[in-house]
């Protein structure tokens, strides 16, 4: 029978780790991630040859971990002149006699080469296929020559629960005056989305070519895309945004009344 009840008693030891596996990425989505916790597995330099990994948890494959105390990598020594790409990964492995599961951090040593180096090949097995060793390459450590440049985080971050809660129900607002109005209208921020929504009399007219405004967005609500406009579509007037929160003008406000209308992705930290 295909049917398996996880949750409950059966009366025999019947729940094993691809059970779980299947039930987190089930819930969580399918992949690897580190979770939020401790300090995210953060990787830092801290001899010439060692790279720590902090604490954290992670889920890789649906099977869940923590490191509850720092862990040190060893990095072989590099060569004067030469370049190299390492891989710290975490490597699962499975004992084909008895079943039973572990884990532990290991680097995988790249290909030294005068310029450009490329990383090491990862082994291709998975733990949902079967494999009894996997590998999940969590930083890139660049050297070049004997020295070991800052790991390159290569993992994604899975927020909680209480994190994804709050970022869904944030709402920030702020008033901004446009160009050539003594009103303003309002910036909305929910999570990453901006929202620019309001009416305004324009006390000024002439058309502008990418006429750079003095008027700035404000930090916590600047696109991360440039030219992302702010239209006024009543008087065909609109502000260009610039990811720095520049303002540039198109069109002529014509001294008239418009409303206005606007939407974009920011990565600026939330405002208070």
């Amino acid at each position: 029978m295909t049917l398996e009840l996880i949750i409950g008693k059966a009366g025999t030891p019947h729940i094993d780790g691809n059970d779980i596996g299947t039930l987190n990425q089930a819930l969580r989505g399918a992949g690897s991630y580190i979770l939020d916790w401790g300090n995210n597995l953060t990787a830092t330099v801290t001899g010439s040859n060692t790279v720590q990994i902090g604490t954290g948890a992670g889920t890789m494959e649906g099977r869940d971990f923590i490191i509850s105390a720092a862990e040190n990598v060893t990095i072989q020594s590099g060569s004067q002149g030469m370049k190299r790409n390492d891989l710290i990964c975490l490597h699962y492995n499975r004992s084909s006699s008895t079943g039973v599961e572990t884990m532990n951090l290991v680097a995988l040593k790249g290909y030294a080469t005068s310029s450009n180096p490329r990383d090491p090949s990862v082994p291709s097995g998975t733990i949902m296929g079967g494999s009894l060793d996997a590998y999940w390459p969590l930083y890139r450590v660049p050297l070049d020559g004997i020295r070991i440049g800052t790991p390159v985080r290569l993992v994604e971050m899975l927020p909680s629960l209480r994190n994804l809660h709050s970022r869904l129900t944030t709402w920030k607002t702020t008033s901004w005056k446009p160009p050539y109005t003594s009103g303003s209208i309002q910036l909305s921020r929910v999570d990453s989305m901006v929202f620019a929504n309001g009416n305004v009399k324009f006390t000024g007219s002439g058309m502008q070519n990418y006429s750079r405004a003095s008027e700035t967005i404000p930090a916590g609500y600047r696109p991360i895309s440039g030219n992302t406009p702010i239209h006024f579509l009543n008087v065909g007037f609109a502000c260009l945004l610039g990811t720095a929160g520049d303002v540039t003008m198109l069109g002529d406000p014509k001294s008239g009344y418009s409303s206005a209308q606007g939407a974009w992705v920011t990565s600026d930290t939330m405002p208070d």
